[in-house]
């Protein structure tokens, strides 16, 4: 841990230099964006809720707190795709809180040093996001089958279900890291694939993982406390 957490440290630092020259180039149409984000973020923050852009999440101010974040490095090409962002601990980031764009999901922190944190993007075979469908409230689970970064699989939505193309992907909210309904994407296509009890289901992403350049860590204030009362009454078996 300690090895992973310095070693993230100096790297971080190597990708904020190589992320500042490059930056220059996008600067004015970046900025401009943000100015716009941060306007619609400060007037929903008045009225107790915070839908970010496209978001179309709408959830406590008391129980999340929000903190911005600068892409350093991306990867969208491998099996296992991580993205590093400009704040750690010294920010309050801990492994474990969801990351989110004003376009819907991004990933999860996995390690943090003192001022940069790596996050398991959306695009990692090993991550599955607890999610519904907005229309309908069916619950399942979006899960990238690491190929196209364009597209995800919705899993474990039954046979019997109504379902359309165009239909919402978003959080199910039904655990510690994301606001729910925060977006994921649209359904893409529906077929009767191989499982006899499930539809194949392919997911458009809403977030564009190949323009990331901010993002916002959503710092859930109940999280270590429902961590807590789940593995105590080890309601997961």
């Amino acid at each position: 841990s300690t090895f992973i957490n310095s070693s993230n440290e100096v790297v971080g630092n190597i990708y904020l230099f190589s992320t500042s020259i490059t930056d220059y180039f996008s600067l004015k149409e970046e900025n401009l964006r943000l100015a716009q984000e941060n306007a619609k973020l400060k007037a929903r923050m008045v009225t107790g809720s915070t839908p970010l852009g496209k978001l179309n999440a709408s959830f406590s101010v008391q129980q999340y707190d929000i903190q911005s974040a600068r892409v350093v490095n991306n990867s969208v090409w491998y099996t296992n795709n991580y993205i590093t962002i400009n704040k750690g601990k010294n920010s309050g980031v801990k492994p474990g809180m969801g990351v989110i764009c004003p376009d819907g999901v991004v990933g999860t922190v996995k390690a943090v040093s003192n001022n940069f944190a790596t996050i398991y993007s959306v695009l990692h075979v090993g991550g599955v996001i607890s999610s519904q469908i907005k229309k309908s409230g069916l619950l399942g689970g979006v899960k990238w089958n690491g190929k196209d970064k364009r597209f995800a699989k919705l899993h474990y939505i039954p046979l019997h279900a109504k379902i359309n193309k165009g239909d919402t992907i978003v959080t199910s909210g039904y655990n510690a890291v994301y606001p729910p309904n925060t977006l994921i994407g649209t359904i893409e296509s529906v077929d009767q694939g191989t499982d006899p009890n499930f539809y194949d289901i392919k997911v458009e992403l809403s977030t564009d993982f190949q323009k990331l350049n901010h993002v916002y860590v959503i710092m859930n204030k109940h999280k270590e406390e429902i961590d807590s009362l789940e593995l105590t009454n080890n309601i997961y078996g």
